[in-house]
Formats: structure tokens, sequence, C-alpha cells
């Protein structure tokens, strides 16, 4: 993640499309309130302390990374991919999309910036969101009016599906598997649109029930 004079170095030279981009992923925030542990979110309660009445009465704090996080810890550049959609480069903190980049696309980079906000930071903070997806998911996806979700988290962790998927793009966790579904759920996409890799044609006879 930059300081904040590098991040004010990179912006004051940014391109206008660079720019857009930066603002257009601010925009796609909410949508991460869960990996941030922010009040409201599934991963919240996790954090919070309550009183005999179950009333939650603030959380714990929490380290620098995750209490200080904004999107000014990365530079973003649109630019266009002889191989690739977009990616998200950690030694340079660095999101890079396509100009005009599909918002499957810039969420899914997206989901990379925010797992490597945890990069240095004990694992279990990774096992809370992991697990807050997986509890909230597991109910909400069928496959021929079953549930389906555990079917495809047991596919997804065979070595030769994780790591066909690793040589042709690089870290696709299951908390990315199952963070790129929540965002699917909530974007009103087709399972595996985010994800990508052909997981849309993949996961075709899947279907989802939406938060109440």
């Amino acid at each position: 993640m930059l300081s904040e004079k590098d991040f004010f170095e990179w912006y004051s030279t940014a391109a206008p499309a660079d720019l857009a981009l930066m603002e257009k992923v601010e925009g796609f925030g909410y949508l991460f309130d869960d990996m941030c542990f922010r009040k409201g979110s599934i991963t919240y309660r996790s954090v919070a302390f309550w009183d005999e009445n179950g009333i939650i009465l603030g959380r714990d704090e929490l380290p620098e990374e995750i209490e200080t996080f904004n999107y000014s810890m990365f530079r973003y550049k649109a630019q266009e991919q002889d191989d690739c959609l977009g990616y998200f480069d950690h030694s340079n903190s660095l999101l890079c999309v396509p100009k005009n980049a599909e918002d499957a696309t810039i969420i899914h980079e997206m989901i990379h910036l925010h797992e490597d906000v945890y990069s240095d930071l004990p694992l279990f903070y990774r096992d809370i969101v992991l697990w807050a997806l997986y509890t909230d998911l597991k109910d909400r996806i069928f496959k021929d009016g079953k549930p389906g979700l555990d079917g495809i988290l047991t596919n997804h962790a065979h070595i030769i599906n994780c790591g066909s998927v690793y040589e042709n793009g690089g870290d696709h966790n299951l908390l990315f598997l199952l963070k790129s579904f929540d965002l699917d759920i909530k974007m009103g996409f087709q399972l595996g649109t985010v994800f990508g890799y052909g997981r849309e044609n993949k996961f075709q006879g899947y279907f989802y029930t939406k938060s109440e």
C-alpha cells in the first residue's frame, strides 16, 4: 500500500482516465464493507462486543491497515492489456484495467486489492471474512433445488481446478471465490461473472436468492 506522499505523487501526474477509474473504484467501495469490518456488514459482529442483552456496544480495535483503509492507498491505471482483462500488482499497489472496463472486471480486481490489505496481517482476519461469507451464502446458492455451495467449494479446492486457475491468472482462493459470489448477487450477475475464467459457463444451472 502507498504512503500519503507516494499517492499524491501519483495523483499529481495521473491521466484523466486513471483518475476516472479511481473514482469508479471508490463508487464500488460500499460493496466491500465486509472486508473492512464496517458496521452493518456481515463481519462486524465478529469484531464487536455487546452487553448481556445482546446489544452491540462497539467493536474491538483493528489493525491500522483496516482502521485507516481508503482507496488513496493505491494507484490506478486505465490501459488496454494484451493478455488479460486486468490485474492487481501487489509490488506497486496498482490496479489496472482497460478503459471502459466492465463493472465485473473492476470489482474482480478490487477483491485482489482488498486481499492485499491482509497480506501482512495475521491469517485470522482473512478467516473471519471467509467464514462470514460462507455462512451468509451457504443457504442462498442452489442447483436442482438443493444447496449447491459446498459442492462448488469442494471442486474449486481440488488441486487440478485451483492449479489451473493459478496458471492462467494467479491466486484465486476460496475467499476470492466466495467474495466473487457475494458480488455477483449484489450486482445481479449470473454466478461466476465476477470470478471470470469461464466460470459463468461452469455455473450454469446454479441460482441464488437475494438477501431480504
